[in-house]
């Protein structure tokens, strides 16, 4: 917000010019809760990236979304601010209310230790559960109740078949590198996936390129996406 200087001050008034609050450029985008503001200031950030300047208020509208987006565009923390804003602080309902997906364990570490990062001024619960891992420390895991949930979509849904994992409650999901997921051939698994989620959910699908059989995906899982 710009710094306003009265033309001429009343007799008797100070002509020292009067200041507003400087608003955080990531606030002039929506970005409004205590957790996601202390997560902008904790990373050090200071403007958004082109990327994130156009969904974020996008997303933030409860919008479907699909991001055209290569590493280091900023696009991880594109999809967690506007998340973690709406979801505000943990919920005692009992469900997990946002779900991100990726194609491989090594990326969801990757989420997770940013998604760490982003919540260490919050009480929103993350979950990590990956593959070749124990299954009774996973489950253990989802007793506790996470808000967020962070999953291989071959991990994700085994929970589901075994009817360990239930998404009834979750109001977002989102997909990153979604072409890699179609080129490994998990769209049998990513259909159950949608399957388990109300179809009142908010979508955000980040990929680098846009094949066929994922544009075709998108048609029949996404309500009006915008690019």
């Amino acid at each position: 917000m710009a710094v306003f200087h009265e033309a001429s001050a009343p007799p008797g008034a100070s002509s020292a010019p009067k200041k507003s609050k400087k608003r955080n450029a990531f606030e002039t985008l929506g970005l409004s809760t205590p957790t996601s503001l202390a997560a902008i200031k904790g990373l050090g950030f200071s403007q958004p990236t082109p990327i994130q300047r156009r969904a974020i208020p996008l997303l933030l509208k409860g919008k479907d979304c699909i991001l055209m987006s290569r590493t280091g565009s900023g696009k991880t923390a594109c999809f967690l601010l506007p998340l973690l804003d709406l979801l505000g602080e943990h919920s005692s309902v009992v469900g997990v209310r946002a779900v991100l997906i990726a194609p491989t364990r090594e990326l969801v570490a990757q989420i997770h230790r940013v998604c760490s990062k982003l919540l260490h001024s919050s009480s929103l619960r993350v979950c990590c559960l990956l593959g070749g891992e124990n299954y009774s420390k996973q489950f253990l895991a989802l007793s506790r109740n996470p808000d967020v949930l962070l999953t291989t979509v071959g991990r994700g849904s085994q929970l589901i078949h075994d009817k360990v994992l239930s998404l009834s409650a979750a109001r977002f999901l989102v997909l990153d590198e979604a072409d890699r997921i179609f080129e490994l051939g998990w769209k049998e698994q990513l259909s159950m996936l949608f399957a388990a989620l109300p179809a009142s959910k908010q979508v955000v699908l980040v990929s680098a390129t846009l094949p066929g059989d994922l544009v075709n995906f998108a048609r029949l899982g996404l309500r009006d996406p915008e690019f």
